[in-house]
């Protein structure tokens, strides 16, 4: 059985198939041109937003901070942490750069100790009391070295302690003797700083001199050590008025006395030191080395002086040892 279309009817099927084939070729041509390029942009951007995300980004601010939690987890977020972590504290003001107030203020001084209960090395001593000058810590200064004064005299065994102090300022820098001098005005009674100063001129001597023999040595090099000895004798002179025990005075003028013929008074400041300190290892190990035959003195006599010395080993062990000492 068929069935008739009537001619209008046939064409309104023709105009709405056609119609549909229309609707299907812009859809595909918007598939094409349009969603795919669009879908791909939006895949692209949820990516990066995902990355942004991830790193701690937003959007709307390209800036992360990143700290480390009381529980020591590494944190990250787009606000900064209210309390600082510590370490990130300390970095900070590592780089900062220093104002002209903070650059002119002076640095914390070394702990110094003192304690006669406690071994102190030479090199600590140098260090502290050199870093204190540097300072102008000059009452500290005059307190320490007296210290180590009040404990030779009641213990000759502690000498070396005092003798290494002063050796702090036996130094060959130019700066020192202003230092120094700023010390003697400061405290013009004590008799610290006058040994300090002393000690230096010392120094500053035999660095004029040389180390080489007398028969190598030039005029002028020991005209240069006479005037360097000579501040020195001043100055000690002025010490020991005020305190008339300070060994290390006395070392100095022996050794001078030694490196000069012109002032050979070695015999007589021994003869003093020892007066008040008969034990001293120090002062018998430097008289001992002026009577070497380098010295103009002979093997001789340094024995006889070692000889000499043997009974004082009673009151100080060390006394001992003065017959090992080399020439």
């Amino acid at each position: 059985m068929s069935m008739k279309v009537s001619e209008p009817g046939r064409k309104r099927f023709q105009a709405t198939n056609n119609a549909q084939e229309n609707n299907y070729r812009e859809l595909r041509k918007m598939d094409l041109n349009g969603f795919r390029p669009f879908k791909l942009a939006i895949n692209v951007f949820t990516i990066v937003l995902g990355l942004f995300m991830l790193l701690g980004f937003s959007p709307s601010q390209a800036k992360v901070y990143k700290w480390v939690d009381e529980n020591g987890r590494v944190q990250f977020s787009d606000k900064p942490p209210l309390k600082e972590n510590k370490i990130e504290r300390i970095v900070k003001e590592q780089k900062k750069p220093l104002s002209k107030k903070t650059q002119q203020t002076k640095p914390k001084p070394l702990p110094i100790n003192v304690s006669s209960g406690n071994k102190i090395l030479p090199d600590s001593i140098t260090l502290k009391l050199q870093s204190l000058l540097n300072r102008k810590r000059f009452s500290d200064l005059n307190q320490i070295l007296e210290h180590f004064q009040k404990q030779l005299e009641r213990d000759i065994t502690q000498e070396e302690k005092l003798f290494t102090a002063y050796k702090a300022f036996q130094v060959d820098e130019d700066g020192y003797e202003q230092l120094l001098s700023e010390w003697i005005t400061a405290h013009p009674k004590f008799y610290q700083p006058y040994l300090a100063r002393a000690s230096y001129y010392y120094r500053m001597g035999w660095n004029a001199r040389g180390s080489k023999w007398a028969s190598e040595t030039e005029q002028v090099q020991f005209d240069a050590m006479r005037e360097f000895f000579l501040k020195a004798r001043i100055d000690l002179k002025k010490a020991l008025k005020i305190n008339p025990k300070i060994m290390p005075a006395y070392g100095l003028l022996i050794n001078m006395a030694n490196a000069d013929k012109n002032n050979p008074d070695e015999s007589m400041h021994t003869t003093v030191a020892l007066g008040f300190t008969p034990a001293s290892y120090e002062i018998r190990k430097i008289y001992l080395n002026s009577l070497a035959p380098r010295w103009g003195g002979s093997f001789e006599a340094m024995i006889a002086f070692a000889k000499e010395s043997e009974p004082y080993s009673n009151d100080n062990p060390r006394v001992k040892n003065a017959a090992g000492i080399d020439s």
